[in-house]
């Protein structure tokens, strides 16, 4: 088993790069459909609390794990002390005791999805639901979403970190859980340039490339990089579309 990545050494930088309490805010507005207001949500993997800033916002009541203790510490600043620090893959609950949870962006980096799954059908209770959101879709509209998702395949090309809605049906069933819906959102459209994307690339930004050895990731690297460098105008933005699926799992009563 692998361990899981801690966001330690982008916790500074985070928000500005994954889209700041605007997405957490657009991603809570579509998730409240499948909560139940009156009880609390156990976010796994709660980052710096974007999302959990934007339920709370519309009158949930979030707690949160998180492996990074500076990820955790900003998470506190935004939803109070209801953060604590933790893997995904040991959570610090008891058994069935959790009624609701979500993950967004997280389960590409734990170390391993079996397990993932299994420690959540362990702390959710009968009928509990588990809502995940996948860290990125399948079917890029635009160069940058296309050179990333390249970039992935050459680095994982047999998806072992994948947490697509395909893999999440395959290995569900092992945890004890069900994918009850994939509910399928409208395109949420931003702007990012060619230039701040070689940028996460050359920092690797991307949690996708910190396990990698350096020769590796500089050979995978290259041919994204030119192909976004051949981009005209790298620093003009472009549009690209967000389509993120939330797949509902849930622990059968």
């Amino acid at each position: 088993m692998s361990e899981s990545l801690s966001f330690d050494r982008i916790a500074e930088e985070y928000d500005r790069t994954r889209g700041g309490e605007d997405r957490g805010r657009r991603f809570a507005g579509e998730l409240r459909e499948l909560f139940d207001p009156a009880e609390p949500v156990l976010e796994i993997g709660i980052g710096t609390a974007l999302v959990a800033r934007g339920l709370t916002e519309i009158g949930f009541r979030v707690l949160g794990v998180d492996l990074s203790e500076a990820m955790a510490r900003r998470a506190v600043g935004r939803i109070g002390p209801r953060v604590v620090v933790g893997d995904a893959l040991r959570l610090p609950m008891g058994d069935a005791t959790v009624p609701q949870a979500l993950s967004v962006w997280v389960l590409h980096v734990v170390g391993d999805l079996r397990d993932a799954l299994a420690e959540v059908g362990r702390v959710l209770a009968p009928g509990g639901r588990y809502v995940v959101v996948p860290a990125r879709g399948q079917n890029p509209g635009d160069p940058i979403g296309r050179a990333i998702l390249e970039l992935e395949r050459r680095i994982d090309p047999d998806r072992r970190h994948s947490d697509s809605v395909e893999r999440l049906r395959a290995v569900a069933t092992d945890a004890g859980l069900v994918v009850r819906e994939v509910r399928r959102w409208p395109a949420h459209d931003y702007l990012e340039s060619p230039a701040e994307a070689i940028a996460k690339i050359e920092s690797r930004s991307y949690s996708i490339l910190w396990r990698v050895p350096d020769d590796e990731w500089r050979e995978a690297a290259r041919p994204s990089l030119e192909a976004l460098r051949a981009l005209p105008d790298p620093d003009q933005p472009i549009r690209r579309a967000s389509t993120d699926p939330g797949v509902v799992l849930e622990r059968p009563a």
